[in-house]
């Protein structure tokens, strides 16, 4: 198979999204909110719109590539796509915090059964302006991209159990104060497009 520079564009824009990504991430936890604060769980942080920014564009990128939609129909799309993953983002937070609250131990099965819902929620977005505006493929399915965003926590977990940063923990809260699941879900999502467009899955 020909590789062309398309190609490389698509498979090498999501890892640099998803260190900008990080590096936006780490340098404001670091740097502005303090790393041994619990601050960062409490106040609004500034790097969160740009990260989703980088996460829609690391998915876009390998489809706008091929994709011979209208400038006007691709605006519309990135701005459902950004409030779809910007309120995901604040909403998974929400859920996270009280699975991770003993106060609401007893109702931890629901907030599982909410984080599943809101994650196939804004992948269903994210499928459905692709399938119907952008770039058409029958066999990409929905599934695909919540097992995308799924992969994520793995990912995240391993990430930090080989590289815990600035701390000692290896809980998924560990890994998403070092920006872990910030990087891995431009990597993973990007590339998930581009093997959509070039029709591997």
């Amino acid at each position: 198979m020909k590789i062309t520079g398309k190609d490389v564009i698509s498979v090498l824009m999501p890892v640099l999204f998803g260190g900008l990504s990080l590096f936006v991430w780490l340098y404001e936890i670091v740097n502005v909110v303090g790393w041994k604060s619990l601050d960062w769980l409490r106040v609004p942080l500034y790097s969160v719109p740009i990260v989703v920014a980088l996460v829609v564009a690391s998915y876009l990128v390998p489809i706008l590539m091929w994709s011979k939609a209208k400038l006007s129909v691709i605006l519309a799309c990135t701005l459902t796509m950004y409030a779809a993953a910007f309120g995901g983002y604040w909403a998974g937070k929400i859920l996270f915090m009280l699975l991770y609250s003993r106060a609401a131990s007893e109702k931890h099965v629901w907030y599982v059964w909410a984080m599943i819902l809101l994650v196939t929620t804004v992948a269903a977005v994210f499928f459905f302006l692709k399938q119907r505006f952008l770039f058409k493929s029958g066999r990409f399915h929905i599934l695909t991209l919540v097992a995308v965003f799924i992969t994520v926590v793995p990912a995240s977990l391993a990430t930090v159990e080989w590289i815990p940063g600035f701390g000692n923990g290896i809980t998924f809260v560990d890994a998403v104060k070092m920006g872990y699941p910030m990087f891995w879900v431009n990597v993973l999502l990007g590339w998930t497009a581009f093997a959509m467009v070039k029709r591997v899955i």
